[in-house]
């Protein structure tokens, strides 16, 4: 197994503990030859100390060795978080842009928080965002990183174009010891038949390491992806960005498990 090669990741960071397993996850994806680092933190306010906490947090964060490489960099925005977020990788042409949630609430939910659900409306390139978790999808070595990804499930929603998706979860599957999940909900009571067999046809079309495997399931869309990852376990779940609903079903799944989500626009 190995990590694909994403060139320029940026990780943005607000200097809070839930922010620690993004920039952990992101220099993970990073740790290759020819790949580079980008932490980016962002406030509207100016303060003089805030570089040297930017510092503190990556350095206290992350292994010395990973910290100290020409290709982690760092960068201050006084801007509005998301939009620095968003413009910052279009101008650094990042190819993944990796942020936390804001924590978990009393009963343990993932908070989003508005930073990162403008982040999964607006980006132009693959958004991941990484719960507060215990779960070491990415195990950050001096000798190369090494991926635990588990089973990638990937969400299909035959009514909006899913080739991006699918390559995207094609790509992220050589970090992966397993299939590729394929998931399409259909209403209750419905024919799957038909579903089944364009699930069938668009699995032939990904470049999966291991192949795939296709559930075709009846219910609600939220509840059943949400079953599925709780079921067999799953890390890390590679969604379509909805036209309607940008960021909805991402928000349900951080909410209600513990799985990595990347939204593709």
């Amino acid at each position: 197994m190995e990590i694909p090669d994403f060139g320029t990741i940026l990780c943005a960071i607000d200097l809070s503990e839930h922010s620690k397993a993004a920039l952990y996850m992101a220099a993970g994806l990073a740790n290759r030859r020819g790949s580079k680092l980008i932490v980016l933190h962002a406030e509207s306010g100016d303060s003089p100390d805030t570089q040297a906490a930017v510092s503190d947090f990556v350095f206290e964060t992350l292994p010395g060795w990973f910290a100290y490489r020409n290709d982690t960099e760092t960068i201050l925005r006084q801007a509005h978080a998301a939009s620095a977020i968003v413009d910052t990788a279009r101008h650094v042409h990042a190819e993944l842009v990796v942020m936390g949630t804001r924590g978990r609430g009393a009963i343990g939910r993932a908070l989003l928080g508005s930073t990162a659900a403008d982040v999964l409306r607006h980006a132009s390139v693959p958004v991941m965002v990484v719960p507060p978790t215990d779960l070491e999808i990415v195990s950050l070595d001096q000798a190369g990183s090494r991926p635990h990804l588990g089973i990638v499930l990937v969400p299909v929603d035959l009514q909006t174009p899913s080739a991006p998706q699918l390559a995207w979860a094609g790509r992220m599957s050589v970090g992966s010891d397993h299939h590729l999940l394929m998931l399409h909900v259909v209403p209750k009571d419905s024919d799957p038949g038909h579903a089944t067999e364009r699930m069938r046809a668009l699995g032939k079309s990904v470049a999966s390491a291991h192949g795939f495997r296709l559930l075709v399931n009846e219910g609600n869309v939220a509840d059943q992806i949400c079953k599925v990852i709780q079921h067999d376990g799953i890390r890390f779940v590679v969604l379509g960005r909805s036209a309607s609903a940008p960021g909805k079903l991402a928000y349900r799944i951080l909410q209600d498990t513990h799985a990595v989500v990347v939204m593709v626009p």
